[in-house]
């Protein structure tokens, strides 16, 4: 078996004698144009990385604007007066279904938050795999 190309054409040129002709393949413009093409995908594939990066802290900035607002929200007498006993009654009510959504909504940005991380794993796992350089 052959190491290389050169190994192999002279090897076949031997066998051959001095008649013999082995074509030029054409493989080392086939290997450049993989080359060029695994660079723009290892090239988009750290664009990606950079992309889930800034989406994950945007996701962090709404998720850390929900806990701002229901931290607003637990304080606040939303306009009535918390002393009159029916305004109590309404502020709890209102606050009741304003912190559930608080609480639906914070869990969905959670689970948002961990699945782009999971996402941007994989992307970075892309950049392990490396093209074999033993062939052609």
């Amino acid at each position: 078996m052959a190491d290389d190309w050169d190994d192999a054409q002279k090897k076949a040129l031997k066998i051959l004698g001095d008649k013999g002709k082995v074509p030029e393949p054409k493989m080392k413009s086939y290997n450049d144009g993989a080359t060029k093409a695994w660079n723009a995908f290892d090239k988009a594939r750290d664009d990606i990385e950079a992309k889930l990066t800034d989406l994950e802290g945007a996701f962090e900035k709404i998720s850390g604007g929900i806990d701002q607002y229901e931290a607003k929200l637990e304080k606040d007498n939303l306009g009535l007066d918390p002393k009159d006993k029916e305004d109590a009654k309404k502020i709890d009510q209102a606050k009741d279904i304003l912190l559930d959504w608080v609480k639906t909504s914070e869990k969905a940005w959670e689970d948002e938050i961990k699945e782009l991380k999971e996402l941007a794993r994989h992307v970075v796992q892309l950049g392990k795999y490396k093209p074999r350089t033993d062939v052609g």
